[in-house]
């Protein structure tokens, strides 16, 4: 890299600069050692790689990125530059080759960059680039090109970055944070290109994370194709998805989609986020909403809004106004509704987990008792929905009845429902003769509109709960348990919210104080089914003897419940325990 000076006029005077400065300045773009690695990766993008890996290692602080794209020539690379901060890249392409090699500068000892065009291995060039000596440049310069023989790699581009600054803020890489950073930027071409990224980095202490990361497209639930069209900014495209939040946690994670990203019309992408916009052209809450991980996507800008040179935000025009404009549309029209019914969603499913999780220690504790009088009271409450092959004797379906839950779902009944059958005291001898299934519990979680859940039995239903907004007979807690054995609980109450909504606590926290709350309910439940049932009409007597059995019965869940159901502390030490197993194994 060489610039010549050339005479000065007598009437005017030289303008001075120094070169490293001005490289220092380009390279400064990227503050972050995590920045420069990313631009680095784009220009792998752009000459149409497939095949990509990365490899950190934080004990000797070096960087590897190889790929096996077109490659670059002696004389391409010179073009490149010598034009630093220009791009060479056709429209349509993404990034700016120059600035991606030198994007490093001012962030390690030394960097070079390997390269030979595509099927010309003979042609490979390392450019080697000393960063104390490139700083220290005036205005000419030039940058080490040896060739390199018997270059018989699979890949065909290496940027290697040597001793990058100790420097914690600015050099610390977390894996997960980089692996969905190459998502959020590079989603869109990476599946272009059909490219795999592989991703290894060596912790300072050792530890080896590993990860490939294939070309994905997103796989939530698609919603319809939305457009807005305008004359200043042309035609703006959602393409979303929604993402499923109502499966149970993984790891104490939640489900996770690919995030929601802006595309200009050259293809490159920015995550969504009210920095995309100068001047606060969208609203940091409205950008939250997409930060809620119910959506994924992608934004389709049109050649009308263009990004700034830094390529970190898009420039403050007209066009860019109006788009912003419509992202707000979206989410007034589409987006707010989506996201209240998916939040339901997700609540009804949490609760029934919940429910069946307090519903299986109610069992556990009815086993434990010995007088069997509050598992009585629950037999008792047996009543039944039908499904459409565990019909009892003569039953019509969708009849309600009562009996017990046998193996092979008793007789099936006339294949004409409402018909005598030709057999009827054989099928009675039958069900006679058929046990109760022991994993079949007597209680379960209720649907929101009082249906059963898709796993129980035609008469298996028991004591249910139904988790309601709001009472039908007032603003209680819960109401006592109905014919039907219905519990219903209004999540709606002061003591539910401030039980599910602890300010500051994890949802694990969370989901125990829910747990703990609907057992005390329960067995209020099962204390007034007994004392309503075996005691007079004595109202002190009542409360007396209900306040001393419920707290008898209340120090087994105290005491052995969190136990049983693996939860609370039990759960860390249960997870501590294993991790302890583990290393003594290693």
């Amino acid at each position: 890299m060489s610039r010549t000076s050339s005479p000065v006029p007598t009437n005017s005077s030289r303008v001075g600069f120094s070169f490293g400065d001005v490289l220092g300045i380009v390279a400064d773009q990227y503050r972050l050692l995590m920045e420069a690695i990313l631009e680095a990766l784009q220009n792998s993008l752009d000459v149409n790689s497939t095949k990509i890996n990365v490899n950190i290692n934080q004990q000797a602080r070096n960087v590897h990125i190889q790929d096996n794209g077109d490659g670059a020539s002696k004389c391409h690379m010179d073009k490149c530059l010598s034009n630093i901060g220009k791009s060479q890249k056709k429209r349509g392409k993404l990034g700016q080759f120059g600035i991606g090699v030198v994007a490093s500068f001012g962030k390690c000892k030394r960097f070079s960059f390997t390269s030979h065009p595509r099927g010309r291995p003979s042609d490979a060039r390392r450019w080697v680039f000393d960063c104390k000596l490139l700083a220290k440049a005036q205005d000419e310069t030039s940058v080490p090109a040896p060739s390199v023989s018997g270059h018989d790699k699979w890949w065909h581009s290496e940027l290697f970055i040597e001793s990058y600054a100790a420097n914690k803020l600015r050099s610390d890489i977390n894996f997960d944070t980089f692996c969905t950073a190459i998502y959020d930027r590079y989603g869109a071409a990476m599946l272009r290109n059909k490219c795999t990224i592989v991703v290894k980095l060596k912790s300072s202490k050792g530890a080896l994370q590993e990860i490939s990361l294939p070309p994905m497209d997103f796989q939530g639930a698609p919603l319809r194709v939305v457009s807005y069209d305008s004359e200043v900014c042309g035609k703006t495209t959602f393409r979303m998805f929604t993402v499923d939040q109502t499966k149970p946690k993984t790891k104490g994670k939640r489900t996770r989609g690919q995030g929601v990203r802006i595309m200009d019309s050259t293809g490159y992408t920015l995550p969504l986020s009210e920095k995309a916009f100068p001047c606060n052209l969208l609203k940091k809450k409205d950008a939250d909403l997409f930060k809620t991980d119910y959506f994924e996507g992608e934004i389709i800008f049109s050649g009308q809004v263009q990004l700034d040179p830094s390529r970190k935000f898009f420039t403050e025009t007209d066009a860019t106004m109006v788009a912003s404009e419509h992202i707000e549309q979206w989410l007034n029209e589409h987006g707010r509704k989506l996201i209240g019914q998916m939040e339901d969603a997700a609540s009804d499913a949490r609760y029934k987990r919940l429910g069946d999780e307090s519903l299986k220690l109610v069992d556990r504790f009815l086993k434990a008792e010995k007088d069997q009088t509050l598992a009585n009271l629950i037999s008792s409450l047996k009543w039944g929905s039908q499904g459409p092959s565990h019909t009892p004797n003569g039953a019509k379906k969708g009849d309600t009845t009562s009996g017990k839950s046998t193996r092979g779902g008793g007789s099936k009944g006339p294949s004409n429902p409402g018909c005598p059958s030709k057999d009827k005291d054989k099928d009675k001898d039958k069900d006679k003769d058929k046990k109760e299934l022991p994993k079949d519990r007597t209680m379960i979680v209720d649907d929101d509109d009082g249906s059963p859940r898709v796993e129980t039995k035609h008469d298996s239903t028991g004591l249910r709960l139904r988790y309601v907004k709001g009472s039908v007979h007032g603003s209680e807690l819960w109401q006592p348990v109905s014919a039907s054995g219905v519990i219903e609980i209004n999540i709606l109450h002061p003591t539910w919210v401030a039980h599910d909504r602890l300010e500051g606590r994890t949802e694990g926290v969370r989901n125990l104080a829910i747990c703990q709350l609907q057992e005390r309910i329960i067995l209020h439940v099962l204390m007034n089914l007994k004392f309503s049932k075996e005691l007079g009409a004595d109202l002190a007597d009542i409360l007396s003897y209900y306040a001393q059995e419920f707290e008898d019965h209340h120090q087994f869940f105290s005491i052995k419940g969190d136990e049983i159901a693996g939860r609370g502390h039990h759960r860390r030490k249960k997870a501590k325990t294993a991790t302890t197993k583990k290393s003594e194994v290693k």
